[in-house]
């Protein structure tokens, strides 16, 4: 069992994103709201679980993080990132590139297109330890050696010389993970780590990821769809649907009493060792095209408890209880709160979770 260990203690915000929306423009005019007021936060050392189906802003959310977004079309419309209480949105490109790599990192989704296959993986791993700190190329090649074996590649020294069409899935995502800790990141970004492999190489990046951040101490933020991985490794968790956060609360919080219908629907839809039912729960519907939003609740057209105002208007995110923030009418409902309540209490979220 890979467990990641409680943080509830340490409270200070190393990356808080507020209210933030990025948007990518149309050829025919308008825009698409692929991020569309998202709040959030992840302490030091915290791994932060960010769950949705895909189309839910997951990964732009990450890409807006570090800037590398495709603009145009895509803009920032609103909002701010703090990484240590700076603004990322107001470094320029030049300060945007020395942090990417050495005090924010990312791991992508699919290895063999985030690695240049023209290069050897110890190049690659090489260039950005060079790029951030002040050694020779001998020495970061040694570094880079000493991080494929931090990462459990047998024979790293003739690793080192391979290419990426010369490892299989798993030692490539291995590679990901060791280029993105070579610089011992303060944050590191996983985007759907584990996409692709077959179970017992999930497990061993995931307890690779665990082990290393114990060594390096840096925050994670683990996107992914499985919320299996998010129940073992992670402390808190974001839900995230059409470009909005939905929930956010303490992992056993979410699993124990989910509070939104969405988050409700997805755990419904895990199948258990000890379910009886014959067929699966399934949530009805698609997720909304990002060109043609609902006006109200994003969620209320596949939504079973949808009400006439969550046609026509967007809930804030409330908290039902200390540790937990929902949007949703019929949590703000049950706490029968004024317009000026609801402002009040959903200025604060997410960020006091």
């Amino acid at each position: 069992m890979i467990k990641a260990p409680n943080l509830r203690e340490d409270v200070s915000p190393l990356l808080s994103v507020q209210d933030l929306k990025t948007y990518f423009r149309k050829e025919e005019g308008g825009s698409v709201k692929a991020v569309d007021g998202v709040s959030l936060h992840i302490r030091k050392k915290e791994i932060l679980g960010v769950v949705g189906e895909s189309g839910s802003g997951k990964s732009i959310t990450a890409l807006s993080i570090l800037r590398l977004f495709p603009s145009p079309p895509g803009y920032i419309a609103g909002g701010d990132i703090l990484f240590e209480n700076q603004s990322l949105l107001a470094k320029t490109q030049k300060e945007m590139r020395l942090i990417r790599g050495k005090d924010i990192s990312m791991v992508f989704q699919e290895p063999m297109s985030s690695l240049n296959p023209a290069y050897t993986v110890g190049y690659q791993i090489r260039e950005n330890i060079q790029l951030h700190q002040n050694v020779t190329k001998k020495e970061a090649l040694d570094h880079a050696v000493d991080m494929l074996r931090l990462v459990g590649i047998a024979s790293p020294e003739k690793r080192v010389h391979d290419y990426p069409f010369q490892m299989s899935g798993g030692m490539r995502q291995r590679v990901m993970v060791a280029m993105a800790l070579s610089c011992q990141p303060k944050l590191l970004i996983a985007d759907e780590p584990t996409t692709a492999l077959d179970v017992t190489i999930q497990a061993q990046i995931l307890r690779l990821i665990l082990e290393t951040r114990e060594k390096v101490g840096s925050a994670i933020m683990l996107i992914t769809h499985d919320l299996g991985v998010v129940a073992e490794v992670c402390e808190r968790v974001v839900v995230m649907y059409s470009g909005k956060v939905l929930e956010v609360a303490y992992v056993n919080d979410l699993f124990n009493h989910p509070a939104h219908p969405y988050t409700q629907g997805l755990l419904q839809a895990i199948p258990r060792l000890d379910d009886t039912r014959d067929r699966l729960s399934i949530i009805p519907g698609s997720i909304p095209n990002p060109a043609n939003l609902p006006e109200g609740c994003r969620f209320y057209p596949r939504c079973q408890y949808a009400e006439e105002r969550c046609q026509t208007e967007q809930p804030p995110l409330v908290s039902p209880k200390p540790s937990q923030w929902v949007s949703c009418w019929r949590v703000a409902g049950e706490k029968e709160m004024d317009s000026d309540a609801i402002a009040a209490t959903a200025a604060k979220a997410p960020l006091n979770v």
